[in-house]
């Protein structure tokens, strides 16, 4: 900080010799040539003061004052492939970086900055960042999502310190304490505000911890990722309902802002009559009884509609439960919303999914029998839309006595004022605002999105957020704030060196409810980390 700070006094006084200081030789000597010119320039066209004189030396103030902004800033480097396709925003490039100088703490501490999940995202997030990754044109893409998982599972300590933070002043309700609204309140907290979150449920994590089942997430990192966000002065009321124990007006009054983030609750259903029978369930109560021991009472064969990731949740559930599981999707394998690699585990494990096939009828007078399927020849239109068509003369039944419905979930709007609800759905723009001016929402209240889309949402709403509350200081900090990226005290061509590519241990089976993946030694997470090409570094920066 001390070399910036100096950086930008030399660079009020000589434009350019701040960025010189820093070694930025390129933007040192473009600042020297622009000022040197545009001196030059004013010297032969200078005839006396002229209207126009006033915009010259206007257009002056603005370049001297970036000048000085810059060789603050700087350096400025590209960002890394996985930087770039992340949606939270995290920048894997610098904690991969980090933890392969050994430094896994301040890795921790730099995903920590804006996001409260790292164990959560190093689990079950989609993981849109390893595709991309240069390192996968030499080898294989470095494993970003288990190496997050593997700085949460070593580095976090429950007697980690965390720094005092001065209140602003001003106070945030968040409804909903699920990813979206604790993320949005855990970067609204580090920004000074005052963050109450209400949460209907005895407990927050939303989701997390309600629904995914702990063959994927256990219950445990989810608390210790909620008790690192209340150690920062989030508070959280559980068993508190909006609506019913405390009314939206009420908070409008109490608040200088509110965030929505009440997700999607209630389950789509088929009505095809099956709240007649026996032996039907919807996934998200489902997966809930189950999670906290008091699985519903399943047959011998399941049949799960649905292929997406709760679907895919119940279904390996339900095997764990003793029964055998056929899976039911719209979709062709290839779009399916679950990820590529979770259906193949799916499959190994044994169950059987039906592609491109959609419900016509349940079987059944008391207790479910079966149901027959009709084939699903497309499931979007022309447009992208969801508009499935199908051929109703291609038909064939699957038998069953336990049918588990995943089609979709839908939220709970009833709480909120009428003039901001349309359709069912909740009037956003894109900065995440609502009709009425202090109330903005986020996360799958607003789109039905995976986790690490909810992230997203929670921490732009928060920038949303301040900036509506605090204006010029907010754009002020936005405009000052940097990326200070780590150099690695090693040469980066060594990365080429490493051959050997991690492999994700597994841990749980069909036969048990443990997690699927298990936890590899720490070395060789950090020889994954120094397999990273560094791509920021070799691209340059300026």
């Amino acid at each position: 900080m001390k070399k910036r700070i100096r950086a930008a006094l030399i660079s009020f006084f000589i434009p350019g010799g701040g960025q010189i200081y820093r070694k930025r030789l390129f933007s040192g000597l473009f600042f020297i040539i622009i000022f040197a010119s545009s001196i030059l320039f004013l010297k032969v066209i200078w005839r006396g003061f002229h209207p126009f004189s006033y915009f010259i030396f206007f257009s002056y103030l603005i370049l001297w004052i970036v000048n000085i902004i810059d060789a603050y800033k700087g350096p400025f480097y590209f960002n890394a492939p996985c930087d770039s396709y992340c949606p939270a925003e995290i920048k894997p490039s610098i904690y991969i970086s980090l933890l392969s100088e050994e430094k896994g703490k301040e890795a921790l501490n730099r995903i920590f900055d804006t996001v409260p999940f790292p164990g959560t995202l190093g689990r079950i997030c989609t993981a849109p960042c390893e595709k991309p990754c240069s390192r996968s044109g030499i080898d294989e893409f470095i494993r970003i999502r288990y190496l997050k998982r593997l700085i949460f599972d070593y580095e976090h300590k429950e007697d980690s310190i965390i720094p005092i933070i001065k209140d602003n002043g001003q106070k945030v309700a968040i409804i909903g304490g699920g990813v979206a609204g604790v993320t949005c309140g855990y970067n609204l907290r580090k920004k000074g505000y005052k963050v109450v979150v209400f949460e209907r449920e005895e407990t927050a994590g939303g989701m997390l911890i309600l629904s995914i089942p702990d063959i994927r997430l256990p219950k445990w990192v989810v608390e210790k990722e909620i008790s690192h966000v209340k150690k920062t002065g989030v508070e959280i009321r559980t068993g508190v309902e909006i609506g019913k124990d405390k009314s939206f007006k009420d908070l409008q009054e109490e608040f200088d802002a509110i965030f929505i983030a009440t997700g999607t609750h209630i389950c789509n259903k088929l009505k095809l009559g099956e709240e007649k029978l026996n032996g039907v369930y919807y996934g998200l109560s489902f997966l809930k009884l189950t999670k906290y021991g008091s699985p519903p009472s399943i047959g011998k064969e399941t049949v799960v509609i649905g292929g997406g990731y709760v679907g895919l949740d119940v279904a390996l559930t339900a095997l764990r439960l003793g029964s055998k599981v056929s899976l039911i999707s719209l979709e062709k394998r290839e779009e399916m919303p679950a990820k590529e690699e979770e259906i193949n585990e799916a499959i190994e494990e044994g169950i059987n999914i039906k592609s491109c096939w959609g419900v016509s009828e349940i079987l059944g007078e008391t207790n479910v029998k079966g149901v027959k399927l009709k084939f699903c020849q497309s499931v979007y239109d022309e447009k992208g839309d969801f508009n499935p068509t199908f051929d109703e003369n291609i038909n064939t039944e699957e038998k069953c006595d336990t049918l588990i419905i995943c089609i979709g979930q839908l939220p709970e709007l009833e709480f909120l004022p009428g003039s901001i609800i349309k359709e069912d759905k909740i009037i956003v723009d894109k900065g995440f605002r609502t009709p009425i001016p202090g109330v903005f929402t986020g996360g799958d209240v607003r789109s039905p999105s995976s986790v690490v889309d909810a992230i997203r949402d929670g921490k732009r709403a928060a920038r949303s957020i301040d900036l509506y509350l605090r204006g010029f200081q907010a754009r002020l900090e936005n405009l000052l704030s940097f990326t200070e990226y780590p150099i690695p005290g090693y040469p980066i061509e060594s990365a080429l060196k490493e051959k050997e590519i991690l492999t994700i241990p597994l841990k749980g089976d069909a036969t048990n409810f443990e997690e699927l993946e298990g936890k590899c030694p720490y070395e060789e997470g950090l020889r994954e980390s120094r397999r990273c090409l560094k791509c920021p570094i070799r691209y340059g920066n300026f």
